[in-house]
């Protein structure tokens, strides 16, 4: 008895696994990557240097905003200013994973990512939001792959 109930709880299991796997190669197809079981040592230290980077650019955004002492921001640029370390993060990542089209979006953002003025001093130097995204930018090129 319990033989013949396992068999069709395997094969429920066993199609569960499969279309997982059919829409993880799908999610991976849409971000250039091969497919979970051939995964590069390249494209996966891309991946994890995007989820780095993403992050790493969330935080200092989010942690080092600095307002001038003389303004006081409306309504509208604190919104701003809130969703600017967020955003960042998300270019941050796809700077890693696309960096030439990702150039584009930080040059286009750039008035968005000024409204918090993140800047932090490591030193005698002063790092700002578009220094962040130079690192981030130059990491995505030298991880890219030699087939793009």
């Amino acid at each position: 008895m319990d033989a013949d109930g396992e068999r069709p709880r395997l094969r429920r299991q066993l199609t569960q696994s499969k279309e997982f796997l059919q829409k993880l190669e799908l999610a991976l197809a849409k971000l250039n990557v091969t497919s979970p079981t051939s995964l590069r040592r390249r494209d996966f230290a891309r991946v994890v240097a995007a989820a780095v980077a993403s992050l790493a650019v969330l935080v200092v955004a989010a942690l080092n905003q600095h307002a001038p002492y003389d303004i006081q921001a409306g309504p509208t640029a604190r919104v701003l200013a809130g969703l600017a370390p967020l955003v960042a993060g998300v270019v941050a990542g796809y700077a890693v994973l696309r960096p030439w089209p990702a150039f584009l979006a930080v040059l286009l953002l750039t008035p968005f990512f000024d409204v918090p003025q993140v800047s932090w001093t490591v030193g005698p130097v002063q790092v700002i939001a578009q220094t962040l995204f130079v690192v981030v930018l130059g990491l995505g090129v030298a991880l890219r792959s030699p087939r793009a």
